[in-house]
Formats: C-alpha cells, sequence, structure tokens
C-alpha cells in the first residue's frame, strides 16, 4: 500500500473520468456522469488536503458551483452537461487527479475514497471547508462529516 496504483489501474481509473467529463461536455451526460465528476472532485480534494496537490480552495468551490448548476439545467431540460465556462473547472480536477494517482501511494488513495464515503453517509452539504472573502479557510481540513 506504500506504492502508487499500478499503471494499469491508474490508466482505467483515469479513462473513466477523462469519457465522464468529454460526454457531459458534449451533452451526452446522464446524472450519474456527474455523480463521477463529484466523486473525482471531492476525492481530488481530499487527496490534496493528505499533500498531494496545490490546486486553490476557491477553485474547487468554483468546480462545485458549476455542479449544482449542471444538476439544476438538467433537472429542468434534461440536458446533463457542464458548459464551456465550468469546463476548465473540472479539467483542472482531472488533470489534479492523474497527478495524484500517479504519484499517491495506494493507501493515500483508499483513505480519500473513504473520506469520500463517510460524506456521502453525512448530512453535510459539501466535505470543503469554507472560504472567507479573503480566501482563507475558514474551518481545519480533515474530521468527521456530519
Amino acid at each position: 500500500m506504500l506504492l502508487p496504483l499500478p499503471p494499469a489501474a491508474a490508466d482505467r481509473r483515469s479513462l473513466k473520468f477523462h469519457a465522464c467529463l468529454l460526454t457531459v461536455r458534449k451533452d451526452f451526460g446522464t446524472t450519474e456522469h456527474l455523480v463521477e465528476l463529484a466523486s473525482l472532485m471531492y476525492v481530488a480534494w481530499f487527496l490534496q488536503r493528505a499533500g498531494y496537490g496545490d490546486l486553490p480552495l476557491t477553485e474547487f468551490h468554483r468546480a462545485e458551483q458549476y455542479m449544482d448548476l449542471a444538476n439544476q439545467r438538467g433537472a429542468e431540460n434534461g440536458v446533463w452537461s457542464i458548459d464551456d465556462a465550468g469546463y476548465p473547472y473540472f479539467e483542472h480536477r482531472l488533470a489534479l487527479h492523474d497527478q495524484q494517482i500517479a504519484a499517491a501511494p495506494a493507501h493515500a488513495i483508499v483513505s480519500a475514497e473513504d473520506d469520500l464515503a463517510r460524506f456521502i453517509a453525512g448530512t453535510a452539504q459539501s466535505p470543503l471547508p469554507a472560504v472567507t472573502p479573503d480566501h482563507t479557510s475558514t474551518v481545519e481540513s480533515g474530521g468527521a462529516y456530519p
């Protein structure tokens, strides 16, 4: 568990997320595709919190906002997509995640997925810490999800 994922496993994981992102960008997405992208976004956050990555927290919040918008639009018109304005936020998270799964030990990935499961089982709206107007976190990273 101290080694990164085997290359074939990392490639399969990456391909799944790249396919999801392309699918929603081309307006062929479903709620399942958005769920996969949300999982990607949050696992990337948990891995970053563990020391694998350094994207600004505000970018994670923007991706989350575009995810909410995509869900709202999909519920209204049946088109589950990420628009051109939101796409870069998911593209950056996907590039980060590709770097993370190539470098992080398998136990860190398993731990991030456990964090995701705890978040899903809880009642929190988001696992991301809130940010203040000066873009600093208002809560410490880590801990359980209510």
